[in-house]
């Protein structure tokens, strides 16, 4: 039997057990998350620390680290061997090329790993402007145990109040994964609301979906109102709506899906699009998506009665009539000899419309995989049986299974 080219084994367990009592998991050695740029076949690259990714705390010597570009989805596991200056080397060459968007997920090499309060990722967990955040990543080469939840979830979109000029712009709703669009209000139909933050980048002024991103409400004609498009992720967000059956506005698209069933490409949940509304209501910013958990260890074990992976998408919010795009589910990746996922513990739901004549789209369902060795156990709302190999849906996302050794 031998690992794949992606999997670089359970660790040494040199860092000994890791019980964490909840909070932030930022400081905790060999935790530290970096940004990253790196060309396939080098064996380095070059990062800019974010958080904690200083060589003391996390990004050590004799570290992993998860590699990922929040756009393309490609990812990677190495071990670092060794660090100068801004440049870090690991024990295998890249199997891509990583720029803008690209970061450094550390993991110490942990005996057990138990979580017993309500965990968040790190200290600037979500996923910024600074194209970090969004990712736990964690090793251990004995049981990862969840005893509480574990929280890599969106956030819910903002209603961010009324304007004196006319004109008023919200903010990117952060939270888990890729941001929510700011909403607009206005009196001017050439103006509209912002896309969700998804695989194509920030976004911007557009009722297309962008990526995964759900497209922002924009009017036709005054007064006018469109709700946002809903994220995608493991499924297509939904298109929003726009005011009542009259075609004087054009709601944001839903953000699309690139059915990887395999995760290996994977994508935060797409953020909502921001709605339009005319200068008299409260404008509202679409909701964010969740984010990636991923754990390799030798037992995986979810059974706990308050174990609960958390990487559901936001819902969008409302004025009046008129809302945002909700987020998308995030995405998990199990990887372990043995694996019990208890019984729906692992959450990706979409986020659901936030509601009204003229809503947001609901976000698309996440993605799970989880890949064993020996033995599974658990199920997913909605999974009828357990097979190496077979693919079956289940409510909060997809399943699947198959072997890594």
């Amino acid at each position: 039997m031998a690992y794949s080219s992606q999997f670089q084994g359970y660790g040494s367990g040199k860092d000994g057990s890791l019980s964490y009592a909840g909070g932030d998991l930022s400081g905790t050695k060999g935790i530290g998350l970096a940004s990253f740029s790196g060309t396939s076949g080098n064996n380095y690259g070059t990062f800019t620390d974010n958080v904690s990714f200083n060589g003391t705390d996390g990004g050590r010597i004799g570290d992993f680290v998860l590699i990922h570009n929040a756009y393309s989805g490609v990812h990677e596991i190495a071990k670092i061997i060794n660090r100068s200056g801004t440049t870090v080397y690991f024990n295998r060459k890249l199997s891509n090329t990583y720029g803008t968007g690209t970061q450094l997920v550390s993991s110490g090499q942990y005996t057990n790993i138990t979580l017993n309060g309500t965990t968040t990722l790190l200290k600037s967990y979500n996923y910024d402007g600074n194209r970090v955040g969004g990712i736990m990543f964690l090793v251990c080469n004995g049981t990862f145990a969840a005893k509480a939840t574990v929280s890599a979830s969106g956030v819910n979109g903002v209603n961010f109040g009324s304007g004196s000029d006319g004109v008023y712009w919200g903010t990117y709703t952060v939270g888990g994964g890729f941001r929510g669009g700011p909403g607009r209000r206005g009196t001017d139909s050439n103006q509209g609301a912002l896309q969700g933050e998804g695989s194509y980048g920030d976004g911007g002024e557009s009722t297309a979906a962008n990526g995964n991103g759900g497209g922002g409400g924009k009017p036709l004609t005054m007064p006018s109102r469109a709700g946002g498009g809903g994220g995608g992720n493991g499924a297509v967000g939904q298109a929003g709506y726009q005011e009542g059956t009259l075609s004087n506005a054009t709601p944001g698209a839903g953000g699309g899906t690139f059915d990887n069933a395999t995760l290996s490409t994977m994508w935060m949940g797409g953020g909502g699009g921001g709605a339009f509304v005319p200068y008299s209501y409260s404008g509202v910013s679409g909701a964010s998506g969740g984010g990636i958990i991923y754990i390799i260890a030798k037992k995986i074990d979810l059974s706990d009665s308050s174990a609960m992976l958390a990487l559901y998408g936001g819902t969008g919010a409302r004025e009046g009539q008129t809302g945002s795009g909700s987020g998308a589910g995030g995405s998990c990746l199990l990887k372990g000899y043995d694996i019990n996922i208890g019984t729906d513990k692992i959450n990706v739901a979409g986020g659901i419309s936030s509601g009204g004549d003229q809503y947001g789209g609901y976000g698309g369902v996440g993605r799970i995989r989880a890949e064993y060795a020996s033995s599974f156990t658990g199920s997913a709302t909605g999974l009828s049986s357990a097979q190496n190999t077979n693919l079956y849906e289940s409510k909060g996302g997809v399943l699947f299974f198959a072997n890594i050794l």
